[in-house]
């Protein structure tokens, strides 16, 4: 393969490269640019209040598909948009889907960098957990909280962080770790006070206090756990409609089950507070947990006679019954790990992506030592035809270019020049002073140089110019600029030092050319030196 050849196919496939590159380059830009136009609108979208009407869930859901298929995304935004996707599954009783979805809000929250929202979807998971009885999964949804957020130290949302110790303190409540749950329950309690006006805060203070009742019958401490309860019996949270499955989870049913404990652990008649009770649990579908409020009385305090056995297993089996039908759709589905293979999933695609970030680096890296190879030789090319003192072209790039003027004819016009009397400049101020003029001479040379005007250093102290082209007008007028411009040069050591120039124009760029310029040069020496010596043919 010939050296042009080879030069070709490297330029194209530097090219080829250098599109591939900004073609992703370009994308990627796009697509960070659109991810910001979108994140305000799916703010919006996201915290809208969801319809709850069947014939407008459907509209809603395609509408968030939408965007999460079609839409570039912050992953944050993308999270956002799957969490409320889920809830909306939830209100349909799609629990796949439910699980599904909510995997996907996890997955994509865990890699962004909120922190509070991510972990506010991690608690109300541990919350689901424990509403249907598996306190194993809750656990471990805590502790993968305390792992994106070094243990709630990372939680700068008030309400969030309330939330986070209550959670704790109801999983360790369960495992009967209740000095632990008392401490987690008292810092929920204590960074509520740093926003007493907050329009959670009442209500959080009332949902603490409920599960620290239940904490209190547990650990035997009833006169404690007793003034917590009077304290709320006539709260208006028992008769909320806003948010009322919320209130009904996080506070009515604790607060009922530590009433229910305690009056069990004073022998007195819990029918009508049971009876209470399971109307919540049935009316806001939470028949799991009520079922294991049934299970835990009939462990610790079985009834002591057939008419109140009877009662009671009525109960207990209308709680099992109904819970047994959730567990079908809800808690199975959960174990099976649809959640886990939401996020298996994403992660196959994640990683997909990162393989395609991969060639690209790859690429840039390629363009990068291609170009790189490309200036080291074009530095190494011009080091070959540049002379070192002077800076313009020496005469092996000279004699190149007249070859190719000779192959492809074009009008050429020769300035051939010579310093006066360069012998005596080096004899009288020495050879560092003679290169000196030389680079000068070099300098002025190259101020005129064009893309059709190129100056070369001959040999010695000789010179020429080729102006090609369209360049070709007047030469003797560049030719006699030059040596003016010399003449009037000014030096620490002596001067002024002149040259001699020859001229010729032949509209052919033959070699004939050159020997006719160096003729007129010849001519300018011996006429006086110091002069451009240009005849018209």
């Amino acid at each position: 393969m010939t050296k042009k050849n080879l030069l070709k196919l490297l330029l194209i496939f530097v090219i080829a490269t250098a599109v591939i590159a900004a073609a992703q380059i370009a994308y990627v830009t796009y697509a960070d640019w659109e991810k910001a136009n979108n994140h305000e609108a799916v703010v919006e979208l996201a915290d809208n209040q969801i319809t709850y009407e069947p014939e407008v869930l459907d509209d809603q859901l395609a509408i968030l598909e939408s965007w999460i298929s079609e839409r570039n995304l912050y992953d944050e935004d993308r999270g956002r948009l799957y969490e409320r996707e889920s809830l909306i599954y939830k209100m349909k009783g799609d629990m796949a889907n439910y699980s599904r979805s909510l995997g996907s809000a996890l997955f994509y929250l865990e890699k962004s960098d909120d922190v509070n929202y991510t972990a506010n979807l991690e608690l109300d998971l541990a919350m689901f957990y424990v509403i249907n009885s598996n306190y194993e999964c809750a656990r471990d949804a805590i502790e993968q909280i305390e792992v994106i957020t070094d243990d709630f130290g990372d939680i700068t949302d008030i309400q969030v962080l309330s939330y986070a110790h209550r959670m704790r303190a109801i999983v360790a409540s369960y495992y009967k770790d209740y000095k632990s749950a008392e401490k987690d329950l008292a810092t929920a309690r204590e960074v509520l006070r740093t926003v007493p006006d907050a329009v959670y805060t009442e209500s959080y203070y009332a949902i603490i206090d409920a599960n620290l009742a239940k904490v209190y019958v547990l650990e035997g401490r009833k006169v404690d756990a007793r003034a917590i309860l009077y304290k709320y019996k006539d709260s208006p949270l028992f008769t909320q409609q806003i948010y009322a499955s919320v209130i009904v989870r996080d506070f009515v049913m604790p607060y009922y089950e530590a009433s229910i404990y305690l009056a069990l652990e004073e022998d007195k008649d819990v029918g009508s507070l049971i009876a209470e009770y399971m109307d919540y649990c049935e009316k806001y579908d939470y028949m799991v947990a009520a079922l294991q409020t049934v299970l835990y009385i009939s462990d610790n305090y079985p009834p002591d006679n057939s008419d109140s056995m009877e009662g009671f297993f009525n109960i207990a089996a209308s709680a099992y019954r109904k819970a047994t039908e959730l567990e079908t759709t809800t808690y199975t589905s959960l174990i099976d790990g649809d959640i886990q293979i939401s996020k298996e999933l994403l992660n196959g695609i994640e990683e997909s992506y990162n393989a395609r970030w991969h060639r690209l680096r790859l690429y840039l890296l390629i363009i990068i030592i291609l170009v790189a190879a490309l200036v080291i030789i074009r530095l190494i090319a011009s080091t070959g035809r540049v002379d070192g003192l002077t800076q313009v072209r020496n005469r092996g790039a000279f004699n190149r270019e007249m070859a190719r003027i000779e192959r492809k004819p074009k009008p050429l016009a020769v300035l051939m020049m010579d310093i006066d009397d360069f012998k005596h400049v080096n004899d009288t101020y020495g050879h560092q002073s003679g290169d000196e003029v030389l680079a000068r001479l070099g300098k002025i040379l190259n101020s005129v140089k064009g893309k059709n005007v190129v100056p070369y250093r001959y040999g010695g102290e000789e010179f020429a110019v080729l102006i090609k082209d369209k360049a070709v007008v007047y030469p003797e007028l560049l030719a006699e600029k030059i040596r003016s411009t010399f003449a009037r040069e000014k030096y620490d050591f002596g001067g002024p030092f002149t040259i001699s120039i020859g001229v010729a124009y032949d509209d052919k760029g033959s070699e004939n050319v050159v020997k006719e310029a160096d003729a007129n040069l010849y001519e300018s020496k011996q006429n006086g030196k110091n002069k451009v010596t240009y005849k018209l043919n």
